[in-house]
């Protein structure tokens, strides 16, 4: 049977979660856009109108997530728990099936790269391009990213 679960994370920018979901999608060609709802809105769930409803705060549609032999059954979301955190909702037989898990493989990978994608983002919001420069994101041989930063002379003005 299919249904939502949750996964933990250490997640807590609303910001750079979404722009580090949507670098994400573009990044591997997925064709979908991540809605923001505060308050969480009702996911989707196709499969089973009898499981418990799940809420979340950033969510990508089901119908976003079809691929070429297979309709998705569930939307996948990030809900934001009353510690501050975000947590994945999703169904991880389902999201390996539909154009994420054709794009990533399951939840566990899909996490991982939306922590790396929201970790770039979180140094873009808080390194000022004012006083560093932000060079152009590599992805390296093993898959890895890196951005590296460069800061920039600082110009003194004598009086």
């Amino acid at each position: 049977m299919s249904h939502f679960a949750s996964m933990q994370t250490q997640l807590v920018n609303p910001d750079a979660l979404l722009k580090g979901l949507q670098a994400l999608l573009t990044e591997h060609h997925i064709n979908a856009i991540v809605e923001v709802y505060n308050p969480a809105t009702l996911l989707e769930n196709a499969y089973d109108a009898s499981s418990p409803p799940q809420f979340a705060n950033l969510i990508i549609r089901r119908s976003h997530l079809n691929t070429s032999n297979r309709y998705s059954l569930l939307d996948v979301g990030f809900k934001q728990n009353q510690s501050g955190t975000f947590e994945l909702i999703a169904d991880d037989w389902d999201l390996r099936q539909n154009a994420i898990g054709q794009a990533i493989g399951n939840s566990t990978e899909f996490l991982r790269l939306v922590q790396v994608q929201y970790n770039i983002a979180i140094v873009q919001q808080t390194m000022s391009p004012h006083l560093w420069n932000h060079s152009q994101i590599q992805t390296l041989d093993d898959g890895t990213k890196r951005l590296v930063l460069t800061q920039r002379p600082i110009e003194v003005i004598t009086l």
